[in-house]
């Protein structure tokens, strides 16, 4: 069928694949977005897109389409008696927001496990300044998820714990290991003054949180780039740090691939 002179072939070849990824594949969303490059909520949006479909597709390709949809749906609405209740944790919208979003960083939480334990949409949150590392959580962080989904669970544990017992003290300290409070300190330090290793640990926790380059840690920190390289090198290779290690050499793999890429097309 001719399509007209400004038809988007492209789109229609986008489409195309990312159906049959879908009802032949029976890969999720975030998987689809992760073959394709894009934001899960964007495959969600073209496979919900009825007038769409039926330009490229016969009735039993949508209807596979939608059984596949109705399949997912009933998959969440039986997650749902799993879910955390953050209302325990927080009521205002723009806290609740924050609080998810650091959550999802600290841990390493995917899209997926994200609906799974919050019921959110991550295209509903407002990430903010914190954008950039939720791209690179979401298309390349290779954290176990089962693992993420078990230490957030801990976490909402001890937070209802302390919420309940009134323990102030331990809500402050639990609201500190997910936000940036430690990182914020060794920003402020006096200029001059030694790195401690906890020092080290606070701020390669918050470059991996945000997927940062050194180059930004150098700017973010005013630190010295290479003696940061020598000490992150000195502190993870240490017994007890192997998790946080593999993840410091993923995400400086990513930074560096990115790189090469980019001196190749900008110009």
């Amino acid at each position: 069928m001719y399509r007209g002179f400004n038809y988007n072939y492209e789109q229609e070849a986008l489409v195309i694949r990312i159906v049959k990824l879908f009802i032949n594949d029976k890969l999720s969303y975030r998987e689809i977005g992760k073959i394709v490059n894009i934001l899960p909520d964007r495959v969600e949006t073209i496979l919900n897109n009825d007038r769409q479909l039926k330009v490229l597709f016969d009735e039993e390709t949508i209807a596979k389409v939608h059984a596949r949809k109705e399949e997912i749906q009933k998959g969440l609405e039986q997650s749902k008696a799993n879910q955390l209740d953050l209302s325990i944790m927080a009521k205002d919208p723009k806290y609740l927001n924050n609080l998810v979003v650091h959550l999802a960083l600290t841990f390493r939480a995917n899209s997926e496990t994200i609906q799974e334990l919050f019921g959110i949409n991550v295209g509903n949150l407002k990430w903010g300044n914190a954008y950039e590392g939720f791209l690179y959580l979401e298309g390349f962080d290779s954290t176990n998820q089962d693992l993420v989904k078990q230490r957030i669970r801990d976490f909402y544990n001890a937070y209802k714990k302390a919420r309940l017992e009134g323990n102030k003290e331990e809500l402050v300290n639990l609201i500190r290991q997910i936000s940036d409070y430690r990182a914020k300190k060794v920003r402020e330090r006096e200029i001059g003054q030694p790195y401690s290793d906890e020092d080290i640990l606070a701020l390669i926790n918050y470059q991996i949180k945000y997927g940062l380059t050194n180059d930004k840690m150098e700017k973010v920190f005013s630190l010295d780039r290479d003696i940061y390289a020598r000490k992150v090198q000195a502190l993870l290779t240490q017994e007890g740090y192997e998790e946080l290690r593999v993840s410091y050499e993923h995400l400086a793999s990513y930074n560096e691939t990115y790189r090469q890429f980019f001196r190749r097309n900008v110009h």
